[in-house]
């Protein structure tokens, strides 16, 4: 059992993950905190779960070129963090599994991310679809926050998730302000 403070954990942590996942490929290099970064982060990672469509029949039903390209984000995400004393002062660590483009084993690796591995944290794999029926009911049914930073279609949001943070508009809504 996780003790009281883990939930309150978990979303001060996803809402940096989230932050992170928005600017992914963005960092800073202020040389003011040299110091205080040369030690890097300490203590027990904060571990990270991820499913994505990264190979399988038909490329992991068309999604392998995003899955592993999504994947590259994380890590580099990951890297950049860690690089910049950690979440929270903590390293950050990831377990990433493939999905193979397939809800059912997407939704099974969120089960054994959280059940298992007890992450601390989980991000959305690729894919409105793998989000939407795969992760965010398991995510749901324990509590997780979950990011998700390509999850734009409406059946995404027709979840009403309260622990789902997508960081893009609706895909419905995209154009709506060029329109305007």
């Amino acid at each position: 059992m996780r003790r009281p403070y883990a939930k309150t954990f978990r979303l001060v942590a996803m809402t940096a993950a989230s932050a992170a996942v928005a600017a992914c490929g963005l960092s800073s290099n202020n040389n003011n905190n040299t110091n205080t970064l040369l030690a890097g982060p300490t203590g027990q990672p904060i571990t990270v779960g991820i499913s994505l469509p990264l190979y399988g029949k038909g490329g992991a039903g068309g999604f392998a070129p995003d899955g592993q390209a999504t994947k590259k984000g994380y890590e580099l995400w990951a890297s950049d963090v860690n690089s910049h004393g950690g979440l929270l002062g903590r390293p950050v660590k990831l377990i990433i599994l493939n999905d193979a483009g397939d809800p059912k084993i997407d939704g099974n690796n969120y089960r054994t991310l959280i059940t298992k591995d007890h992450v601390d944290l989980t991000l959305a794999p690729f894919s409105s679809l793998l989000t939407a029926q795969g992760a965010a009911p398991v995510t749901k049914r324990y509590g997780y926050a979950f990011a998700a930073g390509s999850a734009g279609a409406p059946i995404v949001y027709e979840l009403n998730d309260r622990n789902l943070f997508s960081t893009n508009v609706p895909a419905a809504e995209q154009i709506m302000p060029f329109a305007r």
